[in-house]
């Protein structure tokens, strides 16, 4: 039988040919296939199809199975019966005056690269004449350890309206050194003709990327310079990185490793270790989790959190937990005969300090990094910020004499030099674009630099820049 038709075919066993012997083999459903058409085929099985349908008896519980069997064997998120999209999708199949044929997925594949081809051509028709664009890059490991690298562009339109395109999402092999990655990048800005309108390249602060900005400007013409922008976030996330390290206090690894809590030195570590085990413990144990979770009395069930490296603030949000679930542990520790994570009263009093000190690290990396608005006029206002607080956090612990306050200090002190290395850097960027930026947001404006922390030859600078910056406008407004 035809898989494709349902004709049932002769089989060839049961043929003989003039000589008188048997034919054996696939020659009748070939000879079928060439006789029957792809049309003829494909308009039989609609037919077949439509007809079935409509001696079909609709009913809402068959309906709702039908979606469960769709859901299930796709193994689909239930919430996408919700979707509007969805919906959307069902009303215009109801329009079509027949049954709508369904592409295969080689056909949806192919229609989603065209799709994103034409729509970032569309976003980057967008791009006015004479502006420049800027791109910021970000490396991502799938689980399956392929590398990418994620390509983005983002430029303000003819109508002020803030534009970003994903331009290239590259897989990447062999080494990641800078005249690779800057190759692959430079081939991206090449496909959509933009190598000679980037105005800025924002990455992350590991020393290939100045190697990438470095390769890839040589390899424009001298009309193009591009500046390099290092991620505040991330420079935030090394300052953190130096303060906890300093103590000792920063992630361990990634896995579900119980660290050693024996030591009975009454230091920061001893104390974050404890914490540490504790999530690791409760976690570690489905009867263990219900029986934590039942000892808490809100709707919401929490449990503790163990930090990683590779998490962003994850040691604050591990002790914001812990906070919030205080009055769980000591409780459950007695039930399970594990007085030796039992929390003091010092070592409470840690952890409040360094949730202190690390709050505003986790405040300013968050609204960075939740905002898709530009953040260039920001970079001083937090580095500004983060100064005052390292100072502040410094001057109360300075005639502290307990051990631990004063190890706290001398990390507090390291953090700062972390932060001032990469704020002295903010003077090297070419034409000063943090203060450009600066100026250009109506809620700072000049009047951002008329404190006491600017001296007049910055204000100096920095109003020279400015107009350097705008003559380009200017003349064009008046041509």
């Amino acid at each position: 039988m035809c898989k494709r038709c349902g004709l049932v075919l002769e089989h060839p066993s049961s043929t003989r040919t003039p000589n008188g012997t048997n034919r054996h083999g696939t020659s009748t459903l070939t000879k079928h296939l060439r006789t029957a058409t792809w049309a003829s085929i494909t308009r039989f099985l609609q037919d077949a199809k439509y007809n079935k349908l409509i001696s079909y008896r609709f009913t809402q519980e068959a309906w709702e199975e039908k979606l469960l069997t769709f859901l299930t064997v796709s193994r689909l998120p239930f919430r996408l019966i919700e979707h509007p999209e969805f919906h959307y999708l069902i009303q215009i199949a109801q329009c079509a005056p027949s049954i709508p044929k369904i592409p295969s997925a080689k056909t949806i594949r192919y229609r989603l690269q065209t799709t994103v081809k034409e729509r970032h051509q569309s976003i980057l028709r967008k791009l006015p004449n004479h502006t420049k664009i800027s791109i910021a890059l970000n490396y991502w490991t799938s689980p399956f350890s392929q590398a990418f690298m994620a390509i983005t562009g983002y430029f303000i339109d003819k109508d002020w309206q803030y534009r970003e395109v994903l331009l290239g999402f590259q897989p990447l092999s062999g080494t990641h050194s800078g005249e690779n990655l800057s190759a692959i990048l430079l081939d991206v800005l090449m496909q959509y003709q933009i190598q000679d309108r980037v105005l800025a390249i924002t990455t992350d602060n590991a020393s290939n990327n100045n190697t990438l900005v470095n390769t890839l400007q040589q390899s424009l013409s001298d009309a193009t310079t591009i500046i390099r922008v290092p991620c505040l976030a991330h420079i935030i996330q090394l300052s953190l990185n130096e303060l906890l390290g300093q103590m000792k206090a920063g992630p361990t690894n990634e896995i579900t490793k119980i660290p050693n809590a024996k030591t009975k030195k009454r230091d920061i570590t001893r104390t974050l270790n404890k914490v540490r085990n504790l999530a690791v413990y409760i976690n570690a144990s489905p009867q263990r989790r219900d029986a934590f979770s039942k000892l808490q009395t809100e709707a919401i069930k929490l449990v503790p959190l163990q930090d990683v490296k590779t998490r962003w603030n994850s040691t604050f949000l591990m002790l914001r937990r812990v906070k919030r679930l205080r009055s769980i542990f000591d409780p459950f520790c007695i039930e399970y005969d594990r007085t030796d994570l039992v929390l003091d009263a010092d070592e409470w009093r840690q952890i409040d300090y360094l949730l202190w000190i690390t709050q505003p690290f986790f405040d300013f990396t968050l609204e960075l990094s939740k905002t898709k608005d530009a953040t260039t006029y920001h970079v001083f206002r937090i580095y500004n910020k983060l100064f005052e607080h390292l100072e502040r956090s410094m001057g109360q612990l300075a005639r502290k004499k307990v051990p631990w306050k004063k190890t706290m200090r001398k990390a507090l002190e390291a953090a700062r030099e972390k932060l001032a290395s990469y704020y002295k850097q903010t003077d090297t960027i070419q034409g000063d674009l943090y203060a450009i930026g600066t100026m250009l947001a109506p809620v700072n404006k000049f009047q951002f630099f008329v404190t006491n922390d600017w001296d007049d030859q910055w204000r100096d600078q920095y109003r020279q820049s400015f107009k350097k910056a705008l003559s380009p406008y200017q003349e064009r407004l008046c041509s």
